[in-house]
């Protein structure tokens, strides 16, 4: 009798046993499981919002080249496709007769000069006689007279003394900006007129390069819920581009956006949104196609994490 009674207590605390088991392996599963909701949840919103476009490479900033000053073309000292820092010399035309005119109008100043010097010693005489007494006011005040226009005369000259230096330096044209030299239009003994605005070549600045993309509206009012940003130029921080180029292979500096347009395109009803690349090897080429790659994370991206 107390075996038998011995082994019902067995059975018994073996079966709370395997209910406990049971309902302590059930609670670690429901417990696995809402932990595996909340990283799933978090991991979601943690991703960036990824996005693809068509852009198309363009410069910067795209100068032409035009003299100031009517002449002969004497040097042309770049060639299609070279690099040159801004100041860098590009053209010069003929000096010689601008450097004439820098020598007459420094002649005419020192005469100019000259005549107020002259002027001023007659004034100063006519001005002790008339202190004497000896009835020589109206000979002073005409040689005071005489001295103002001498003066005027002078910065007269001086006047065109320094517009025919400023024509003198415009003789040699320099770069504006520091880019790439597109198609040189004149050579050495062509003549060009100022006032009918000849293009002698055009510098395009490509370090860094602007690539433009057009934008879907409901792609870009993602973006900004994304990031909890009222306005474009502000999610711009928060954006890390990647271009794929024509050969399938991602290009090696990553960009950002620099700024959008001003209204939607009707036809497409797309904004178009132009962003900075570096460009330091030349890869990237006005009118190149590429694919825009745009991720949008949840916080703005760190500098040095665009590189």
């Amino acid at each position: 009798m107390l075996m038998l009674r011995g082994m019902t207590m067995v059975m018994n605390l073996s079966a709370v046993a395997r209910r406990s088991l049971r309902h302590h392996r059930v609670g670690v599963a429901a417990v696995a499981a809402l932990a595996g909701m909340m990283g799933a949840s978090a991991a979601t919103a943690a991703d960036p919002l990824s996005l693809t476009f068509t852009g198309v490479v363009e410069p910067r900033q795209r100068v032409a080249i035009a003299n100031q000053v009517t002449g002969v073309i004497s040097k042309v000292l770049v060639v299609a496709g070279q690099r040159v820092d801004e100041g860098h010399p590009l053209f010069e035309i003929d000096a010689e007769p601008y450097e004439i005119d820098v020598k007459t109008a420094k002649a005419d100043l020192d005469e100019a000069r000259g005549r107020l010097r002259l002027a001023e010693d007659v004034s100063l005489r006519q001005s002790r006689l008339a202190e004497r007494g000896s009835g020589a006011e109206a000979r002073a005040t005409q040689a005071s007279i005489e001295v103002d226009v001498a003066r005027a005369a002078v910065a007269r000259q001086e006047s065109a003394l320094a517009r025919a230096e400023l024509a003198l330096e415009r003789t040699r044209i320099a770069a504006p900006i520091a880019g790439v030299v597109g198609r040189v239009r004149v050579s050495p003994g062509a003549f060009v007129e100022a006032e009918g605005g000849t293009v002698l070549g055009e510098i395009v600045d490509v370090d860094p390069i602007l690539v433009g993309y057009a934008v879907p509206y409901e792609d870009r009012q993602r973006a900004l819920k994304k990031t909890g940003k009222a306005a474009a130029v502000d999610l711009f921080e928060n954006v890390s581009l990647t271009l794929v180029l024509p050969s399938g292979e991602n290009y090696s500096h990553r960009g950002r956006p620099y700024f959008e347009s001003a209204e939607i395109d009707r036809d497409s009803g797309m904004l178009t949104t132009w962003a900075e690349f570096p460009n330091p090897d030349g890869i990237l080429v006005p009118g190149l196609a590429v694919k825009v790659l745009s991720e949008i994370h949840g916080s703005p991206i760190a500098a040095e994490d665009q590189k």
